[in-house]
């Protein structure tokens, strides 16, 4: 927790707009006294304006961005209720899939996952010019920037949280879907705050796993199309592979950072690979076995050709075309 002196002046109040155009659209800079000791730590910019010696020691004068991204996550949180009302409309998407969770959620879900994240993701990548190695440095060096070019950064942490606690609160989780959103909020914590030249590969990684997710989503609307259960499975599968190798590239970029850090990263991330391609392959399997019984069922390909021959234009012409 962050201590504001008691003084006569106002702790935190508002700070003369200082910064680019693009800052001014995206951020409100107030000012605050921090210990002195703690504000390199914070990363916040001091002030502009001087200060009183008398009021200064020990003490230090900051700005304090308090940007527009949280107005994104409030915004993505309403349209997600109006896609998730909309969805509920449909009558065969009322009932639950494996997981306890209505299928109508599913849906909702998917415009997230395949949408909202992924642009995000290609809006913080455009502030850092497409350039990888300069949004690590930019994220590592600061949590907030006076030129808004972390202010995609905030709206992914924001949108990315948001859509794990909206589940955890509104809806009742089975105890595997609970631990995973408890493990997705540990690793955007860990990402955002412990580790940060690691938040792009992070963003990365998410944005695969959530794109591997939509297709379960699909795949639940649509258990018996051999067609969905391809592109789940495939999609799954590269999902994964694209999140493991965002992870490497996240643990292999830092190497001062700590073993312990390091570690946890790499099986946080291998639990989830693990856990998610287990599940897919649970689900081939279940596919194949009912499709040998349906076809066992009803005869195989022998069956199929005694449909095939008993359809109208193969049929032998009746006695009254006979005479004619």
């Amino acid at each position: 927790t962050v201590g504001l002196q008691a003084t006569p002046s106002h702790a935190l109040r508002r700070a003369p707009q200082h910064a680019a155009p693009l800052a001014t659209m995206l951020t409100t800079w107030w000012e605050m006294r921090v210990p002195a000791a703690l504000a390199p730590r914070l990363k916040l910019p001091p002030s502009p304006v001087p200060t009183d010696s008398s009021l200064s020691d020990g003490w230090e004068l900051v700005v304090v961005p308090l940007g527009a991204a949280w107005l994104v996550g409030v915004a993505w949180l309403v349209s997600s209720a109006l896609v998730r009302k909309l969805c509920r409309k449909n009558p065969s998407w009322t009932s639950t899939d494996e997981f306890g969770l209505p299928l109508y959620l599913c849906a909702s879900h998917m415009w997230t996952q395949i949408m909202v994240l992924p642009a995000i993701f290609l809006l913080s990548l455009a502030c850092a010019n497409y350039s990888i190695s300069g949004w690590v440095d930019t994220a590592s060096s600061t949590w907030f920037t006076a030129n808004g070019q972390r202010f995609w950064d905030w709206c992914f942490f924001y949108v990315f949280g948001g859509y794990m606690v909206e589940d955890l609160i509104v809806f009742r989780l089975g105890p595997m879907l609970l631990l995973h959103h408890i493990g997705c909020l540990a690793g955007l914590m860990f990402a955002f705050v412990v580790c940060p030249a690691g938040w792009p590969y992070f963003s990365a990684g998410a944005v695969a796993f959530e794109f591997g997710s939509a297709l379960l989503n699909l795949y639940c609307l649509y258990p018996h199309s051999r067609y969905v259960l391809w592109a789940y499975a495939s999609s799954m599968t590269c999902s994964n592979a694209a999140a493991g190798l965002c992870c490497a590239a996240m643990v292999l970029s830092q190497p001062s950072a700590a073993i312990g850090a390091k570690a946890f990263s790499a099986t946080l991330t291998g639990t989830f690979i693990l856990l998610r391609q287990k599940t897919c392959n649970d689900y081939v399997r279940k596919h194949r076995r009912a499709a040998r019984a349906r076809r066992k069922e009803g005869g195989g390909g022998h069956q199929r050709r005694r449909r095939w021959l008993s359809l109208p234009w193969r049929r032998a012409p009746s006695a009254a075309c006979k005479s004619t």
